[in-house]
């Protein structure tokens, strides 16, 4: 047993239902018909017997009584019809079983046994129709629902059709229905199965939830429209398709004025002929307008659309998602749509928005806008003219010789064809080339790479230029400007032209011309040559490599932390190592040697040089000149000849000073101490409490800031004439300044090392151990007697006039 219901309402509804062996207790119910006329459509290969239907009133009973039966040989009907008054609670009954009451204004209809009003055709007409024919029964004035119900499904189909003439709502059961609508609006739905709806006059309805439903309207039969839960294509004469439900499903139009709109999903939408008017919803959607000038709108979601007329209109609002078109003719982006691609072969036109757009040209030659926003312009095939308006725009001609202009911003142009063209005006943002073909840059471009493998000339322009080559051999000339040439991969030639320019060959063996202006250039690769001629202005080089430095080259940096030698040349260098133990020589001229990080070795070679090893325990050897050395390690070693200039040692370390080394100046705050060597020095203090040992020779001797100690270790550390002993400059009492005796002995008669006894002004008086001091000509001289002969053995002198006491030795 199973059951069918049909729904109406107002309208002309058309039911097909194709049940198996309709049998005696199987019923019919109408429920709900609104001034209607009830078609039964009783088929088969066979004799059917079929149960009374009978209409029920208060005191009044329409009765088709007894069976009716059909003779599948003769086609006659049999059966008695009667009827009685009354027609309140009105009730349809099939046999004994009560299907609906119908509680309802109902008009009694006199039924007679051969011709009534209320069957259309005699009792004869009945008989002829029923084989494939219609019995027709007037119900009357009702307004309530019809159902179909208990209907036994089995063996072989009979045809039912319900037909209601006024309008209404007609919904099918499990199988392969067929539903007809009459002359008003109605609402087919055929329920499951694959069914077959036939909506006639009035703007109708039609629920799809198969795709097996069929649909079928006759032209001028109103405004119709499909409601589909699966991907459906409107049949001839609808004019209106709406998608429901969440499903990721599709509409298609017809040759009609269609209207199609989708669901939450994400639709493909296609109005085919006609002038259509699309509106998808949520979802990712595709609107594909058809012949025609359409009206599409995507809504919420990443959706494309498909032009092909110029009378075309997209709609989108902000924030609805990043949108494409698709079109064939030429076309201008409406507002809130990112994307347009052009189709076909035609040369057609796009003009972007004031969004960030990208626009994609076809294989024709095509004039692309991009307008405000910062765009992306493809022109793809042909000779196209691209145009990135203001924003910071990227253009890609394509294959052919194309014509760019950037306008303002900051824009990108890829050339790929010797033919392209860039067009810049003054101040109009920091634009690049990339081009995979020899290409000189346009006025007002400012930076140019090379693309590919291929062996490349780039030529820049007047301005300051960034040149990036490939990875070929290429040859990069800078021209004038301020230019940063890098070759990367490849044995590559780099002319910077006039300007500063900064030249990196990159990884192969490279040949670089900095030409006039003070050019820094970058070495990788021990094959890397530079060529500088005189008078070009002051030239770097900034090495990872070894290198010696080329004629007319000034100055050298080594970078990374490998072991590096660097040579300079013969005019005045800068040479700086890096965090390795380097090995720098100077060789000729005045040259500055920085060893920075590592244990450095530094050669000044000829020239007053200077050398600063840097953090390492350095070794450094200043060679012919006046050196200066920078000892800040108390591993620092320095090597100087004889008659090798007069040198010195700058230290924030305590030192002591190497032979033939001549002077020596503390830095920093520290208490450090000063030892100088056999030789005449100068030894001068810093800020801190130092100790100053000047040794043997004639030694000039500052303690600077703080409380010094001038340390005399025997008389032979300064003589008594003018030539032979030491001067203190600076000498200070109130700071603290002291002068060191104590590892003199005093009395060298004496066993044991005997101190000295100060006696001020007076003269010596012949004993042994005696310090005294003496002014004159605006310096204090302290003399000391070690033998007692009355006679200084040794002497300081004390640059001003300083009254000595005790406290002013160690004695």
């Amino acid at each position: 047993m199973a059951t069918v219901s049909i729904l109406t309402n107002a309208g002309f509804d058309v039911r097909n239902f194709f049940l198996p062996n309709l049998g005696d207790a199987d019923s019919v119910t109408f429920t709900g018909l609104i001034d209607s006329v009830g078609d039964l459509l009783l088929g088969g290969s066979r004799t059917d017997t079929f149960e009374v239907l009978t209409v029920e009133a208060n005191g009044l009973t329409y009765n088709y009584t007894g069976n009716w039966e059909i003779e599948a040989s003769t086609g006659l009907l049999t059966g008695t019809v009667s009827a009685s008054g009354g027609y309140d609670g009105v009730e349809v009954k099939l046999g004994d079983t009560v299907l609906a009451t119908l509680d309802l204004p109902f008009q009694p209809v006199d039924l007679g046994t051969e011709t009534s009003p209320g069957i259309l055709g005699n009792v004869g007409d009945l008989v002829t129709d029923l084989v494939g024919g219609t019995v027709d029964l007037l119900l009357g004035t009702l307004d309530e629902t019809v159902a179909l119900v208990g209907l036994n499904l089995d063996a072989t189909p009979d045809l039912i059709d319900i037909v209601i003439d006024a309008g209404g709502t007609q919904t099918g059961g499990d199988g392969d229905d067929t539903l007809r609508g009459g002359i008003g609006g109605d609402t087919l739905d055929g329920g499951a199965g694959n069914d077959t709806m036939i909506g006639g006059r009035g703007d109708d309805t039609y629920i799809v939830d198969s795709s097996g439903d069929t649909v079928v309207e006759d032209a001028g039969e109103g405004d119709d429209t499909v409601r589909s839960s699966v991907t459906y294509t409107l049949p001839d004469n609808v004019e209106n398709l709406v998608l429901t439900g969440t499903g990721d499903i599709d509409g298609t139009g017809n040759a009609l004025d269609n209207s199609i709109t989708g669901n939450a999903g994400d639709n493909r939408l296609d109005g085919g002929a006609g002038n259509d008017r699309l509106t998808a919803r949520g979802g990712d959607d595709v609107l594909i307008g058809g012949t025609g000038d359409d009206i599409m709108r995507g809504g919420a979601g990443d959706d494309v659309y498909v032009v092909d007329s110029t009378g075309d209109q997209v709609i989108e609002e902000a924030d609805e998602g990043n949108d494409t078109v698709r079109s064939s003719v030429t076309y201008t982006l409406g507002a809130n749509v990112e994307n347009v691609i052009l189709s076909g072969s035609g040369n057609i036109d796009t003009d972007g928005n004031s969004n960030n757009n990208t626009i994609d040209g076809n294989a024709g030659n095509n004039i692309i806008f991009g307008n405000a926003g910062n765009d992306f312009l493809y022109g793809r095939g042909g000779i196209d003219t691209l145009d990135g308006g203001t924003g910071n725009d990227f253009l890609d001609g394509g294959i052919g010789a194309d014509t760019m202009r950037g306008g303002a911003g900051n824009d990108v142009y890829v050339i790929d064809n010797i033919g392209d063209r860039v067009i810049e005006q003054p101040n109009e943002g920091f634009d690049t080339i990339r081009s995979s073909v020899s290409h000189t840059m346009e006025a007002n471009i400012e930076k140019m790479m090379l693309y590919g493998s291929d062996d490349l000339v780039a030529t820049g322009n007047g301005g300051n230029n960034r040149i990036e080559g490939n990875a070929g051999n290429d040859t990069i000339y800078g021209v004038a400007g301020e230019d940063f040439l890098y070759g990367r991969s490849g044995n590559d030639i780099l002319d910077g032209g006039t300007g500063n320019d900064a030249l990196d060959g990159g990884t192969g063996a490279d040949t670089m011309r900095g030409g006039t202006g003070n050019d820094i250039y970058t070495i990788d690769n021990i094959g890397d040559r530079i060529i500088e001629q005189p008078n070009e202005g002051f030239d770097s080089i900034r090495s990872s490599v070894d290198h010696t430095m080329e004629a007319n080259i000034e100055r050298m940096t080594l970078y990374g932390s490998g072991d590096l030698v660097a040579s300079g040349n013969d005019i005045d260098n800068r040479i700086d190592g890096n965090s390795g133990n380097d090995t720098i020589y100077g060789r000729g001229g005045n040259d500055l040697l920085f060893g920075r990080g590592g244990n450095d070795v530094l050669d000044g070679g000829t020239g007053n040089d200077l050398l600063d090893g840097g953090i390492g325990a350095d070794t450094m050897r200043g060679g012919a000149g006046n050196d200066v050395y920078v000892i800040d390690n108390i591993g620092d070693r320095v090597i100087e000849q004889p008659n090798e200039g007069f040198d010195t040692i700058r230290s924030s370390v305590s030192h002591t000073m190497e032979a033939n080394i001549e002077r020596m100046q503390l830095y920093g705050s520290g208490d450090l101490v000063a030892i100088g060597n056999d030789a005449d020095n100068v030894i001068t203090g810093n800020s801190g409490d130092n100790l100053i040992y000047g040794g043997a020779g004639h030694d000039i001797l500052s303690g600077l800031n703080g409380s010094d100690t001038f340390v005399f270790e025997t008389i032979m550390d300064s003589g008594v004439t003018i030539g032979n002993r030491d001067t203190i400059k600076d000498f200070d009492s109130s700071e603290g300044d002291r002068i060191d005796i104590s590892e003199i002995d005093a009395n060298m008669g004496a066993s044991g090392n005997q101190s000295f006894q100060f006696i001020g002004t007076d003269a010596f008086s012949g004993q042994a151990g005696e310090l005294r001091m003496k002014f004159g000509s605006g310096s204090t001289l302290v003399q000391g007697d070690t033998n007692g002969d009355g006679a200084a053995d040794f002497a300081v002198l004390l640059q001003g006039h300083h009254v000595l006491d005790n406290g002013s030795f160690v004695v």
